[in-house]
């Protein structure tokens, strides 16, 4: 292409954008090791083992020695491992891995863990091979393609295990009062996904039973296992099965439908988000959006639960 030509004022933006692109690429990286720590299960052998030699994690860990140590002094540079005794030759430094680093990094039901985050660097380039495909073609790529339903599991798990049984549901006195009355609640999860807030319930619950519908046969898989894993498969259903199908019959106490609106083709009729001439909606649904979606579909009453979180709002429809 032909060169750009820059002014003054240009050059000044150009360093800004130049530095913002490459520190996204330093922490982009520092991402890619801390997900190389997870796979590998570096992190667990490092929590709780208090200062380790790169030879020790090596024969922990089950890796090279010479790589524990590559690998050991990036985390100590990013700042997620200690590190002590510099002076002394690589191969005899000692790291340690502190508690609180512990818990951001193998605590899967905090809601400070962030390895889903970690999860998202590999992920992309097979995103972004799709979507370079999609973006010509702007039919819609199916929610199946990107194989994401681990690591939105992931991101969800947190949410489910400290929000969903101690502020949500409770937020819905006549529905808790019946969970907690001990007969029979039948409840329904629509986009129920990987199963885990079905799972939650019915563990906390014991008169709960749940069925989950959605059409990724992945996530019903890995909710099947999850429910089998947690004893609660009787009371804990998934079926692949789109929620619109008319010969699912009802009678359900409460019908739950969390974090996947904004995806469904039709969110009306709930029959992912442009496929096959859908919606569209997006990531980001305003309460409008969500009223009108609501109204169409035949619901009178479309009441805010006070509820606060920062990424979740929770809407009643009657």
């Amino acid at each position: 292409m032909t060169p750009i030509e820059l002014t003054a004022d240009d050059e000044a933006k150009v360093e800004a954008l130049a530095g913002n692109l490459f520190m996204a690429c330093l922490a982009t990286m520092e991402l890619a090791n801390v997900e190389l720590g997870v796979r590998l299960g570096l992190y667990e052998a490092l929590a709780g083992a208090g200062a380790m030699t790169p030879g020790a994690l090596a024969a922990k860990a089950g890796i090279a020695e010479r790589y524990a140590q590559e690998w050991l002094e990036q985390q100590a540079v990013a700042g997620i491992v200690d590190v002590e005794e510099t002076a002394k030759p690589a191969l005899e430094r000692r790291f340690t891995l502190s508690n609180a680093h512990a818990h951001v990094l193998l605590d899967d039901d905090s809601e400070a863990c962030m390895k889903p985050c970690a999860a998202v660097v590999p992920w992309v380039g097979k995103a972004i091979d799709i979507m370079v495909e999609e973006f010509r073609r702007g039919d819609g790529a199916a929610f199946g393609l990107f194989d994401l339903h681990d690591i939105q599991a992931a991101f969800t798990r947190p949410v489910f295990a400290n929000h969903l049984t101690q502020s949500w549901l409770p937020a819905l006195p006549d529905v808790e009062a019946k969970l907690h009355a001990g007969g029979r609640v039948r409840i329904a999860e629509v986009g129920c996904g990987e199963g885990l807030a079905a799972i939650t319930i019915a563990r906390a619950y014991p008169n709960a039973e749940i069925d989950g519908f959605d059409l990724d046969d992945a996530s019903i898989a890995s909710a099947r296992k999850a429910a089998a894993d947690a004893g609660v498969s009787d009371r804990a259903r998934f079926e692949v099965r789109d929620a619109a199908d008319p010969t699912i019959v009802g009678d359900y106490d409460l019908v739950l439908a969390i974090e996947m609106l904004h995806d469904v083709p039709d969110p009306v009729g709930l029959a992912v988000s442009m496929q096959d001439g859908g919606a569209g909606t997006g990531t980001v649904m305003r309460g409008d959006t969500v009223r009108g979606y609501a109204r169409a579909a035949g619901f009178g009453d479309i009441e805010v639960l006070p509820v606060e979180h920062p990424q979740f709002v929770l809407y009643r429809m009657t």
